[in-house]
């Protein structure tokens, strides 16, 4: 079978508890990563204030506070 090497994985993935935390973790991350660059979007428009946006991506007010001191300290 052409495809046992994408199957194993799919069965580590979904079926191995260490597979699954991986899995999990990685989505994680990548929710993470999204909302922050909503935040970042939302910040760089300059309508919304930090607990709007808290409230919009579910990231914490001391967080969007921390990426919009980052987002001062890159040159324009």
């Amino acid at each position: 079978m052409l495809l046992a090497p994408f199957a194993d994985k799919t069965i580590f993935f979904k079926e191995t508890e260490e597979g699954v935390e991986r899995m999990c973790k990685v989505m994680e991350d990548r929710v993470n990563d999204e909302r922050i660059g909503i935040a970042v979007k939302l910040l760089k428009l300059g309508k919304n204030s930090a607990e709007e946006i808290a409230d919009v991506t579910g990231l914490s007010v001391e967080r969007i506070k921390e990426i919009e001191a980052s987002l001062e300290d890159i040159p324009a």
